[in-house]
């Protein structure tokens, strides 16, 4: 087995080629683990309200997934708002926006309604509720602009916006655990090896 001081000194070459290894080791395990999640609503209460133009829709509150709380929706239309009961602060540089949720096994679809820094409402695809066991649904928001003249302004989430795949049938979701995963900036590590050799 080689002995790491050792081959460290065996050349500059060498030196630099080993340095340059465990540096990008380090990167690559950093970019992976990037990252914060957020917690944006526990769904505490009734207070979440859903509108549509048309059709009948009702809302409650039921046990979570996994402790906590749900938002149930029943609806029969073609599409609805979830709102909140005020709009959403989201943090800059937020990478996506996540939930877990059950549908019906119907293919309706679930949206997130955004305001980036800008003031412009946005209105990114969360995806697909064709299916009946819990599931962890994300909306990539990293293309969404978050910065103004280089500073930091964030999102906020308007509402949930939902979009029966038959208008004519009766449609339900269940969701929880509200997150977004905020990006955090990467630092990369002091070289353990201090200067590498003169030649």
């Amino acid at each position: 087995m080689y002995k790491l001081d050792k081959l460290i000194k065996r050349s500059p070459l060498s030196s630099l080629f080993m340095r340059f290894c465990i540096l990008t080791s380090f990167a690559t395990l950093g970019a992976e683990s990037l990252g914060k999640t957020v917690l944006l609503s526990e769904f505490p209460g009734p207070a979440w309200t859903v509108q549509g133009r048309a059709g009948r829709a009702t809302s409650f509150i039921t046990p979570g997934f996994e402790g906590g709380n749900a938002l149930r929706v029943q609806a029969k239309g073609p599409s609805f708002r979830l709102l909140p009961p005020s709009p959403i602060p989201i943090q800059a540089r937020t990478r996506q926006i996540s939930l877990r949720a059950t549908g019906t096994g119907k293919r309706d679809t679930l949206f997130a309604i955004v305001r980036d820094a800008f003031g412009q409402e946005q209105i990114v695809r969360i995806g697909l509720l064709d299916f009946r066991e819990p599931r962890i649904l994300t909306a990539d928001t990293s293309r969404l602009a978050q910065m103004v003249r280089l500073q930091p302004r964030g999102l906020t989430l308007i509402a949930l916006y939902l979009v029966p795949a038959n208008p004519d049938e009766d449609c339900q979701i269940t969701i929880a655990e509200l997150k977004a995963l905020v990006e955090e900036p990467f630092r990369v590590p002091a070289d353990p090896f201090g200067p590498p050799p003169k030649p």
